[in-house]
């Protein structure tokens, strides 16, 4: 992959970078204007060669540096058994992701070291603000009710102060978490951090009380909805489908970014979608409204799309048959190949399976088997930071020896090659990305985002109305990190999993239960299936669970610790990216069963795979997405919480 987009700072006459997604370990591939050593000895082994092969083909290749290659396990000696299937780069990114190597949240030095990090962050560039104030057209809405009431209404549909309602119990702040670096907000949902990324988009394809139809960002400072490009309303349209309205949640990724700099920090965004999605389906469900969560359309027409893209669209309740006119189905985002300058698309990489190829994630997905010859081009079609590079046809034909109009429009085609233009703005969206070092995520998010507005995936989590009956709990929502003595009660942990967890809730889903402080249940590892519990062990102790997530104390220090541990299915992007989105939508109904039950709840998505796999006795953890709680008594006001964890 590109040297400068995966690392910014990184100064030297290599272009790309060899990233081995196992060690999550990176090696520039030298040579700015010649295909580098490594790149042809990575291509020529990728289909099976030996030793000696590859030492004749590259005779100032010495075996010592051979040999360097093969212990860094860039080159395996025994190949890997091979497969026909083409990988996706979201299976790359799920393995780089498996046993993270998370901040130690349980070191005796981390407030300092956290707090000396984030001056760091501060000093490179503010936060974001916590609300964002919207522009452009905007139609205020009503007040909403004050009770926050959740009786279900007898008078199904959609109008203006429903619309209000739902709205402003989704995003509307209901505290302040004050910080030296800025002010957070507390919402309905738990967020990493307290960072809230996640923001709401309605469409209306009739309207609504005084709002013409078309797509409205929620603006949370205001309560009003603000006017979306025509285009976007169109693509959202086409998804919508006969529904008569839609949300699409989007992510405010740079609130997160600024916080969170590794790897592994787009799970918790797409977390965090989740349990906006799950609260907005309740809702929608406590209106009479049928809900379906899928794959939501990209839409790069608006302006700054990489700094809010979508993650997926809420449908809700189908029109009566012709009560509007039929949208045509919008067109995928195609790549015109006319004449002009090229550049490298950015959201590509590079693969050696067999053999040297482009791997194009967005606009389309596509593969093509790159000759050496190929390589130059795109090596020469990288942004040039003088911009004196020619990257018009004849340019390229004159830097590279043997190139065609043909091979160009080859590569352009299937997106190898962008038209200079929308390259260009492709990497302006691109730079806050790249800045906080979250290129990977990029490449993953929009690889998921191309094949599920192709194909779009939905959520296995089946709606429910029915599991909160208690307004006030939504309100009442916080985490807590520390817990009192008082044993909680097994009945009120059976009826919390019922409600949160029901039987069907999520496919190859195992929810695993550490009793340690429970009234009617003895200490034990226990199962939940079938809606009942089942011993499946002796309890783990606690600091052995703290262990297992980032050393977080409260995860463990109440009187019982709660995992979710879903199956995915990385080789599938669009399902892979839902599957932590469905994670995020039984989160929040943990969090929302268990405050409505006065039991304080912990939670946080920083977990160790393997050994948390091994712990509960659950098998291939490197297929597994986990969520892990900490539950128990609310703990006394004088108790004192934990200085830093990575929700809030």
């Amino acid at each position: 992959m590109q040297s400068r987009l995966y690392s910014p700072g990184y100064a030297s006459p290599a272009r790309w970078v060899l990233f081995e997604p196992a060690t999550r370990r990176a090696f520039a591939a030298l040579g700015k204007d010649v295909v580098p050593d490594v790149i042809s000895i990575l291509s020529m082994a990728s289909s099976g060669i030996k030793r000696n092969e590859v030492l004749e083909a590259h005779p100032h290749v010495t075996s010592g540096r051979l040999g360097s290659l093969i212990r860094a396990r860039v080159l395996l000696e025994s190949p890997p058994s091979s497969s026909d299937r083409a990988m996706a780069f979201t299976e790359s990114f799920h393995q780089a992701n498996v046993d993270y190597p998370f901040f130690d949240y349980g070191s005796p030095e981390v407030t300092e070291s956290e707090s000396k990090l984030l001056d760091h962050y501060a000093s490179l560039w503010p936060p974001p603000p916590a609300v964002l104030e919207r522009h452009g057209t905007r139609y205020p809405l009503p007040p909403g009710r004050d009770d926050s009431s959740l009786v279900l209404r007898d008078d199904a549909g959609m109008t203006l102060d429903a619309l209000a309602w739902v709205l402003k119990l989704l995003l509307a702040p209901t505290g302040e978490i004050r910080t030296r670096h800025v002010t957070c907000v507390r919402r309905t949902t738990p967020s990493g951090g307290a960072r809230h990324p996640t923001e709401v988009a309605v469409v209306l394809p009739l309207p609504l009380g005084n709002v013409p139809s078309g797509t409205y960002t929620y603006d949370v400072a205001s309560h009003s909805l603000v006017a979306e490009p025509s285009a976007a309303h169109d693509a959202y349209l086409a998804r919508l489908g006969e529904h008569g309205v839609g949300l699409v949640i989007r992510s405010r990724v740079d609130r997160a970014m600024w916080r969170y700099r590794d790897l592994r920090a787009l799970r918790p965004v797409l977390i965090d979608s989740g349990h906006v999605t799950e609260l907005a389906t309740y809702l929608l469900g406590r209106l009479s409204m049928d809900t379906q969560v899928l794959s939501a359309p990209i839409t790069p027409v608006r302006a700054s799309w990489l700094r809010e893209p979508e993650v997926i669209m809420v449908r809700a309740r189908r029109l009566p048959p012709g009560s509007r006119r039929e949208t045509a189905r919008a067109a995928p985002v195609r790549v015109d190949d006319g004449p002009g300058r090229f550049m490298a698309n950015p959201a590509m990489v590079l693969r050696f399976a067999p053999a040297l190829s482009a791997h194009v994630l967005w606009p389309v997905s596509a593969r093509i088997t790159l000759s050496p010859e190929d390589f130059l081009i795109l090596n020469h079609c990288l942004p040039s930071a003088r911009g004196d590079r020619d990257q018009s046809v004849s340019g390229i034909a004159a830097a590279v020896a043997g190139t065609t109009r043909a091979s160009v429009e080859r590569l352009a085609d299937c997106g190898a090659l962008l038209p200079a233009d929308k390259a260009a703005s492709l990497y302006d969206d691109l730079r806050l990305w790249i800045r906080h070092e979250w290129y990977l995520a990029f490449l993953a998010y929009s690889e998921a985002l191309e094949r599920g507005s192709a194909d779009p995936a939905v959520s296995r989590v089946p709606a429910d109305a029915g599991y909160l009956t208690d307004a006030g709990a939504l309100s009442r929502r916080r985490t807590s990190r520390s817990f009192g003595p008082e044993p909680v009660a097994f009945s009120s942990v059976k009826e919390l999993l019922g409600q949160a967890v029901p039987a069907g809730s999520l496919k190859d889903l195992e929810v695993s239960v550490a009793v340690w402080n429970v009234d009617g249940l003895p200490p034990g590892l226990y199962r939940w299936r079938d809606s009942n519990l089942s011993r499946a062990g002796d309890v783990p102790e606690r600091q052995s669970v703290a262990d297992c997530s980032a050393g977080q104390s409260a995860t463990s220090s109440g009187a019982l610790t709660l995992w979710l541990s879903a199956r995915t299915t990385p080789e599938r992007p669009a399902r892979y990216l839902m599957d932590l989105v469905d994670l995020g939508r039984l989160g929040q109904r943990v969090c929302m069963a268990a405050t409505e039950r006065r039991i304080a709840v912990f939670l946080s998505p920083a977990v160790y795979d393997q050994p948390t796999c091994s712990m509960l006795g659950i098998e291939q953890p490197e297929r597994r997405l986990t969520y892990v709680f900490g539950l128990g008594s609310p703990a006394s006001p004088q108790s004192t919480p934990m200085s830093s964890s990575v929700t809030e």
